[in-house]
């Protein structure tokens, strides 16, 4: 049998379209970025020979093309496959455009004026530009190691279309990111929109983009795309993958361990009538063991981008060069650690006989999270597609993958989904005892951001922070300087931030369970910890029965001996003083 194809329908010819994304990254890649960590940022544009704007009719220097010189023609009738984005890559280079008069197209893009037109084979200074439709392919480097996702801001105008006009068409989004399909904002009718949480690595990744000829006459794009690679520690990842028996790829026959689902064991029938509904979740989450199939020799025997995933069906019969027809929806359970989880992306890839997702209603979407649907994109035959912003919570959550049968004779699926959920990382000081909050006890300021003062005026200690505060590469280290020259030091930390109260001759901010993480004595009034031999903050704590959960902030500051009794005296003052403090939000 054949694997289904998502069904072609002819392109409907429509005029110019301009389409503009107001610069927004750094709202949308906001609530990702820990305060102490700098995110890696790239910009690519259209139309650049050496790092700089090439004249007309010029090759450009970094990007090559596939594409199809005809009028109003598709680039391909299915979804892009690896033959395609490697055909991009490996293409003639784009050829720098002259503009066709201002009524017509843009000069500029007004957020990056550096960006030129560009299209397959422009024919020189002659008021027109080649008809076809292109794909694109534009390398970038990321050097952030341990990088997996990055935001896409585009700003681009075109003639005709970015993507294929409609929804039910093959490629209705224009932007891909190694080979993976962005969402439908990057696309036809689209309204200003960027993206986060798109799947990279450290090394060399590429952009794809595109652009559909439909009006017979001229073509062309302009863009630049910003590209803001996250801080490393900003992820919880799970993977999932169809196929596993005792933790390892299982074989013909096995049970699969993790997923279970329910069925109707009839060829060509959906699995509901209506759209579903909680039932229908909560049946396929106690349901039966998926059963990892022996493929079909017309089935691919594994996935690109994760070999180690492997076939199943709701009941396959064992080793007879058949399996099993009917429509699955199947469970597939996750944990999330994150005590702050609110959003996640998914990236999934699949194959399937016969498809994902009803071929027309009630349930046209193949892929759900805890029961809420997802992009329509996640539909049809064999495919890769990345979601951003999907809503998930700390504790158990469900994917559920959704298989139709529509051919009446084998059925069966295959996938790996890799979700990437955002943990904010970095750090904050407060706490001051500069005079710009609660008064130090004795009127004792220190110098700004600092703790009070001491009584060998140094200004008072100033305790920082270096390093990533991630559970997975724990690299946090403290400095605490300004106090007496060699005076006895505790680094402390707490699970709850409160106002300032007086505590020896500073201010302390922290409380709930306080531990004593690391005592040393100052050296010429600095004192530094983990270090040597010393575990890790967040084996430390472990160790004194605090294990810090993902996502959960601890709040941090050094007491040290001031034996002075005449500098504060006690009340309200003592023998001992007080940095100012530090928050630490703990990713993963």
């Amino acid at each position: 049998m054949k694997l289904a194809r998502p069904n072609f329908r002819p392109p409907i010819r429509t005029p110019l379209s301009i389409r503009r994304v107001v610069p927004s990254l750094a709202l949308a890649a906001a609530a990702f970025a820990g305060p102490a960590l700098a995110n890696e940022q790239l910009v690519l544009r259209s139309g650049q020979i050496g790092g700089a704007p090439g004249a007309y009719g010029q090759l450009d220097d970094t990007i090559t093309c596939t594409y199809v010189a005809g009028c109003d023609l598709p680039l391909a009738p299915y979804r892009f496959d690896s033959t395609h984005f490697a055909a991009a890559s490996a293409g003639v280079h784009a050829v720098i455009c002259f503009p066709l008069p201002p009524w017509a197209w843009p000069a500029s893009l007004p957020s990056d004026p550096l960006a030129q037109w560009i299209n397959w084979g422009d024919t020189g200074p002659h008021g027109t530009t080649s008809p076809g439709s292109v794909l694109y392919a534009m390398d970038f480097q990321v050097t952030t190691v341990g990088a997996t996702t990055c935001s896409v801001n585009l700003d681009w105008a075109v003639d005709d279309k970015l993507g294929d006009p409609l929804s039910t068409d093959p490629n209705p989004s224009g932007a891909f990111i190694n080979g993976v399909s962005l969402d439908s904002g990057f696309g036809n009718s689209s309204s200003p929109h960027a993206q986060v949480g798109v799947p990279v690595h450290p090394g060399t990744n590429t952009l794809y983009l595109y652009q559909r000829d439909t009006g017979c006459s001229d073509a062309g794009l302009m863009f630049s795309c910003t590209i803001t690679v996250d801080a490393p520690c900003e992820n919880e990842v799970h993977t999932l993958r169809s196929g596993q028996h005792n933790g390892a790829p299982g074989s013909g026959g096995q049970l699969d361990d993790l997923i279970v689902s329910t069925y109707t064991p009839i060829c060509n029938t959906p699995l509901s009538n209506v759209p579903f509904v909680a039932s229908d979740f909560a049946a396929a989450s106690s349901g039966f063991t998926a059963v990892i199939c022996f493929p079909l020799w017309v089935w691919p025997q594994s996935l690109p981008n994760d070999p180690d995933a492997r076939w199943i069906n709701w009941g396959d019969s064992g080793p007879h060069g058949t399996t099993a027809p009917g429509s699955a929806l199947y469970a597939v359970p996750f944990v999330v650690s994150s005590a702050s989880a609110t959003t996640a992306s998914l990236e999934l890839s699949w194959m399937v006989d016969d498809q994902i997702g009803d071929p027309v209603a009630p349930n046209p979407i193949g892929a759900y999270m805890n029961g809420v649907v997802l992009d329509a994109e996640y539909s049809g035959g064999g495919s890769q597609h990345v979601q951003s912003g999907i809503a998930v919570h700390p504790g158990l959550n469900t994917l559920y993958v959704y298989q139709r049968d529509s051919g009446c004779s084998d059925a069966g699926i295959m996938f790996s989904a890799t979700i990437r959920i955002p943990v904010p990382c970095g750090s904050t000081s407060y706490c001051a005892g500069d005079g710009s909050g609660v008064a130090c006890p004795c009127g004792n300021s220190g110098l700004p951001g600092h703790g009070c003062e001491n009584s060998s005026t140094t200004g008072g200690a100033l305790l920082t922070m270096t390093g990533t505060p991630s559970l997975g590469g724990d690299t946090v280290q403290f400095t605490c300087a300004g106090e007496r020259p060699t005076a006895l030091s505790v680094v402390l930390q707490g699970t709850v931030q409160i106002s300032a109260v007086n505590y020896g001759d500073g201010l302390r901010c922290i409380a709930g369970s306080i531990k004593r993480l690391y005592i040393k004595n100052a050296v010429a009034g600095t004192v530094i910890a983990p270090q040597g031999v010393d575990p890790t903050v967040s084996a430390r704590s472990a160790a004194l029965g605090n294990t810090i959960p993902v996502g959960s902030s601890r709040f941090y500051q050094v007491y040290y001996r001031d034996p002075i009794p005449t500098f504060c005296p006690n009340p309200p003052g003592g023998t001992f003083n007080v940095s100012n403090a530090i928050r630490i939000d703990w990713g993963f």
